[in-house]
């Protein structure tokens, strides 16, 4: 079943608050809870009954029935450097901005991961600066790098895999961010708060070139604040 809200307007706080409630009252009958930007798909194990609704009703009347959770935040390095920014160029003419102007904003904000998406480990960042917000590209790129730290409109995004893409690139972390044998697979998990810093071509490399599960790579760029 799906619980939606009626409005568009992302509600990062409240659809995470919301399926951290869900998770812990009905965790032995799921399989899985999956939020997004104004909705949240809930798989049972089998069907669900009267009871269960009324317990979604009654978590839906007080988001704050378990209190907020404990939020993480991952500190994700960028490579900034021209081979990595394609369109930093465009960036700066369009926002009347120097690069380097537009590093230093894009690094002061802690985004949220909204949710995933498009692409298995995707994650849409809410938190973007006004001052970089950018419309995605009229004509997308036909191949866009791993790692590819992208702005569209609102949003912020890191690309897992190569993909095509309309996003607005402007850098590229080194870190794997999906690896679908094994767990936990997806770097970053919904709810997550992400902090970005700036690396040069060699740290980028030497980032790049550690061999280091998803599990551990996690645990090394997680903080609990």
């Amino acid at each position: 079943m799906t619980w939606k809200r009626t409005d568009y307007e992302p509600l990062t706080q409240t659809i995470h608050s919301l399926s951290h409630d869900i998770r812990n009252k009905l965790s032995e009958k799921l399989t899985d809870i999956v939020p997004c930007y104004n909705s949240i798909t809930i798989f049972f194990k089998g069907s669900f009954n009267a009871a269960d609704v009324n317990v979604l009703n009654d978590i839906s009347k007080d988001i704050h029935l378990e209190g907020n959770p404990t939020k993480n935040c991952l500190k994700i390095p960028v490579c900034f450097e021209d081979i990595y920014a394609p369109d930093m160029p465009y960036m700066s003419k369009f926002l009347k901005m120097e690069i380097e102007d537009i590093v230093e904003e894009f690094c002061s904000k802690t985004y949220t991961v909204a949710f995933l998406g498009f692409l298995p480990g995707f994650p849409y960042l809410n938190g973007l600066s006004q001052k970089l917000v950018v419309p995605r590209k009229s004509t997308p790129s036909k191949s866009v790098s791993p790692g590819a730290v992208g702005i569209a409109g609102k949003q912020a995004g890191i690309y897992p895999q190569k993909s095509p893409g309309g996003w607005n690139i402007i850098g590229n972390c080194p870190i794997t961010l999906f690896d679908p044998a094994n767990a936990p697979y997806a770097l970053f998990q919904p709810g997550d708060q992400v902090k970005f810093f700036r690396v040069d071509q060699s740290e980028y490399e030497e980032t790049a070139s550690e061999n280091t599960d998803l599990f551990n790579r996690r645990k090394i760029l997680l903080q609990h604040v």
